[in-house]
């Protein structure tokens, strides 16, 4: 399963440009907030966005990549920042 910073990465900035465009974004908005490099940082898009972004991808993106990429990094970059170790209670 190729992941969204893999294909994010294999595209031209044509392709980047048209991707965007198809989902529904700026290429700034989407470069800025939904590939921000801190996954805590990365809002979570609708869900028609989610729909859109694997249309976009012609299958390249899978409703599972996008959930890891929204959902779960930014979960365990929480969890990491609040662990023990960091002197979180």
């Amino acid at each position: 399963m190729e992941t969204v910073q893999e294909f994010w990465a294999s595209l031209s900035k044509k392709e980047r440009e048209e991707f965007v465009q198809e989902v529904g974004y700026s290429y700034a908005v989407f470069y800025n907030k939904y590939m921000a490099r801190k996954p805590g940082r990365r809002p979570m898009p609708g869900r028609e966005k989610f729909s859109r972004m694997v249309k976009a991808s012609n299958g390249r993106l899978s409703l599972g990549a996008l959930i890891i990429h929204f959902v779960r990094e930014p979960i365990m970059a929480i969890q990491k920042s609040e662990s023990p170790a960091n002197g979180a209670i």
